[in-house]
């Protein structure tokens, strides 16, 4: 056998070796299936969520200086326009009397000016003064009226000035926090007290987007505290915002709480919604089909074509051995176990399936 010959030879057996090492790598995932069972949940979605205050906001001073007086102290009641704080003004004062004083001193010279007009205008109509003069004492009065302008503008300013050393409340509401105290330097964009707006509370909702079609703007909810479920409130949906979370892949939704609710800001509760004519399919499946995210969220895979698809599927309800999901398509077969590894789009094989029932 020639060189020639024995090297083709062995070229050939090592692109066959790399040939079958590549099929090796390629070889589908050998997985158990399950269909799951489906039942109907009777169009009532629940879902757990928090009470916040429509208007909550950490209020800040319009002038930077230092914290003269505190009039509230935390948990005091305010009404709007009700004075929170004050800054040392004695500056401001002073300011303000000197734009007084020049503005006194505006109007002295505008009067004289337009006295001494009339005056000359008087004489100038019995040819006793010439034109030009005229035409300077009209001048004359014109500037001091724009300087007494100029004078009632300053004075404007230090008025609004001093009026911003002091902080009054936006609207009604509970000094929920004080964050300064009397002598520090507080700055305009530092928080001092946040004021949050007690008697006009809501409920915001994060809804699995595989709802939105099925949620109408007034639904019907029925609201249960967490730490007294003997109260249930009724209530409503009355506003939507039509866009998804990308990472939680929700969307919100907001239920403004009757009053005399009993409820505050901050406590949890559970809110039952009335969906819309379609029922919602749940599917059964085993807790080992479950691959647990990270963030919280959840998911299954489905058999497709040879491939592993991906859903992103909401926990409705559990019990020993399985759990009833929503999200995810009936009939379909799914991966019963092994999950945590697998990726959308991996290619499997099915070594066992086990149809509904069995």
């Amino acid at each position: 056998m020639s060189t020639i010959t024995l090297g083709r030879l062995i070229s050939q057996s090592l692109f066959l070796a790399s040939l079958l090492l590549t099929g090796a790598k390629a070889t589908a995932a050998s997985v158990d299936v399950v269909y799951p069972v489906g039942d109907s949940k009777g169009g009532e979605l629940q879902i757990s969520a928090t009470v916040e205050a429509v208007q909550h906001s950490q209020l800040a001073t319009q002038q930077a200086g230092l914290l003269a007086e505190l009039f509230v102290e935390v948990g005091d009641k305010v009404e709007s326009g009700a004075p929170l704080l004050a800054l040392d003004s004695e500056l401001a004062k002073l300011e303000l009397n000197e734009a007084r004083a020049s503005l006194k001193a505006a109007e002295v010279a505008q009067e004289e000016a337009e006295r001494l007009y009339k005056e000359l205008k008087a004489l100038a109509s019995k040819k006793f003064v010439a034109a030009t003069r005229i035409s300077e004492r009209r001048a004359q009065l014109a500037q001091s009226q724009a300087e007494l302008s100029r004078q009632q503008a300053s004075l404007a300013i230090r008025e609004e000035q001093l009026r911003r050393h002091t902080l009054y409340a936006p609207f009604d509401g509970i000094i929920a926090q004080r964050l300064v105290n009397i002598g520090e330097w507080v700055n305009q964009q530092s928080a001092v007290l946040s004021l949050v707006q007690g008697d006009a509370l809501r409920l915001k909702l994060a809804i699995p987007q595989e709802y939105f079609q099925q949620l109408q703007l007034g639904a019907e909810v029925s609201i249960t505290a967490d730490h007294d479920n003997r109260k249930t409130l009724n209530a409503h949906i009355d506003r939507i915002v039509p866009v998804s979370d990308n990472q939680s892949r929700a969307f919100v939704a907001y239920i403004t709480i009757p009053d005399n609710a009993g409820l505050n800001v901050g406590m949890s509760a559970i809110v039952n919604i009335a969906l819309s004519d379609e029922s919602t399919q749940r599917l059964w499946l085993p807790k080992s089909a479950i691959k647990q995210h990270p963030d919280g969220g959840a998911s299954v895979f489905a058999v497709e074509n040879g491939k592993a698809q991906r859903h992103i599927i909401q926990i409705e309800e559990q019990e020993s051995e399985r759990v009833a999901i929503t999200g995810a398509p009936a009939g379909k077969a799914y991966v019963k176990s092994g999950v945590e590894l697998l990726q959308d789009g991996d290619e499997l094989t099915i070594a066992r399936s086990k149809e509904p029932g069995q």
